[in-house]
């Protein structure tokens, strides 16, 4: 099977590489590490981590966050930029060790909460761990620390996207132009159709509010993910 990969632009200097080729260009890149802090910032520990979607390798992140950042605060971020889409459950493994989003404690799920949990207290560089998103229809991430430095991150943000794979390219089933819709339902089917542009979004044969946007995310066409 031939290896799939994509390209993503650095948030930094705007050039473009895959996603191995960005872990490379990341560390010398000189539009990094210019402005955006002051003299009176003070650096602390910061770990690269690179997030990748478990089902398709065309969706990848670059992140830096300090390391003394909660679980929680990472698990905020991925679901605003790639997951959120009706409040799911989530959970991190790390290890042996599970850390869930909410734990009821009329329900022992034998997981620890991640809110008190801080990064660089269960991590360290070269780990790789995994991330749930929603425990039914669910979005599988893996992490993995692939840097670390000190240093100081601007706009006093615990997190900073670095890079992101480009927006994937679908092309509509009846016509080929690029699609705008993916229909959540043809989408398992083993067929793998589902994909329509705006014209022939009400040719469709399933119901249209099987219809979700086509967006930039490995959650795409799943529950009512919209992006």
């Amino acid at each position: 099977m031939a290896r799939v990969s994509s390209k993503g632009k650095c948030e930094f200097c705007q050039t473009e590489f895959s996603k191995a080729g960005m872990t490379k260009h990341l560390t010398s890149c000189p539009s990094r590490f210019k402005a955006g802090v002051t003299p009176t910032d003070k650096p602390s520990k910061l770990l690269h981590l690179v997030v990748t979607s478990k089902d398709s390798p065309l969706y990848w992140l670059h992140l830096e966050i300090r390391a003394d950042t909660s679980l929680v605060t990472l698990d905020e971020y991925l679901r605003a930029i790639w997951v959120e889409c009706c409040g799911h459950l989530s959970a991190f493994t790390i290890g042996d060790e599970s850390y869930i989003s909410s734990v009821d404690p009329d329900y022992d799920t034998g997981d620890e909460d991640m809110w008190d949990v801080k990064l660089e207290n269960v991590v360290a560089v070269g780990q790789s761990f995994d991330y749930e998103y929603d425990f039914g229809s669910t979005t599988e991430l893996k992490l993995k620390v692939v840097g670390e430095r000190e240093g100081i991150l601007p706009l006093s943000s615990p997190i900073q996207l670095l890079a992101r794979n480009n927006a994937p390219e679908f092309a509509c089933e009846v016509c080929g132009e690029p699609a705008t819709s993916i229909c959540s339902q043809c989408i398992w089917e083993d067929d793998g159709s589902g994909f329509v542009c705006e014209e022939h979004e009400e040719d469709h044969e399933c119901e249209e509010d099987m219809l979700l946007p086509v967006v930039n995310s490995p959650r795409m066409g799943v529950c009512a993910y919209c992006g």
